[in-house]
């Protein structure tokens, strides 16, 4: 949704918050991980190198998880908020989700889908102490978290 005015004041006041972070911070660890997120980055990423930019870029992130013994629960958007609307959602996107589902099923890995946005669902996994970080870029997740949320904490190997 967005709380005007959040974002330039995180990294004003909390840049700590905001401090980008490598995977191995996190060693060991349950993070929580906003699925949109990442697949819009490895496709704004690799979209011009490969046809199936988002599965290359799930994989190579897989690879670096497992490499820090990171336990990744994969958290998918279900429906947006009214306020919000549908939007244009579309096929190829649809058939992205579905397609690191399937990965994810056929690795033994787990994934939720949220009740509504993803990264709120991540915000209230950390609350509950159930998973240690958050990855997302939506600074709206900090409004969320009682604990630092860490805002697009990750530097991706692609």
């Amino acid at each position: 949704m967005g709380v005007k005015g959040l974002a330039p004041f995180i990294r004003k006041q909390c840049p700590q918050y905001s401090v980008k972070r490598g995977l191995r911070e996190y060693y060991g660890r349950v993070i929580a991980i906003d699925a949109s997120f990442l697949m819009c980055r490895f496709v704004k990423v690799m979209e011009e190198k490969t046809k199936q930019p988002h599965m290359i870029g799930l994989y190579n992130f897989l690879n670096e998880v497992f490499e820090y013994s990171i336990r990744p629960l994969f958290v998918f958007d279900g429906n947006p908020p009214q306020e919000k609307g549908r939007g244009d959602v579309g096929l190829l996107v649809k058939e992205m989700r579905d397609d690191w589902k399937r990965f994810l099923q056929d690795l033994g890995l787990c994934y939720v889908e949220a009740p509504g946005e993803a990264e709120a669902q991540c915000a209230i996994l950390e609350m509950r102490g159930l998973v240690y970080a958050v990855v997302t870029d939506d600074l709206d997740s900090i409004a969320l978290s009682r604990h630092a949320c860490y805002l697009d904490a990750i530097t991706v190997r692609v």
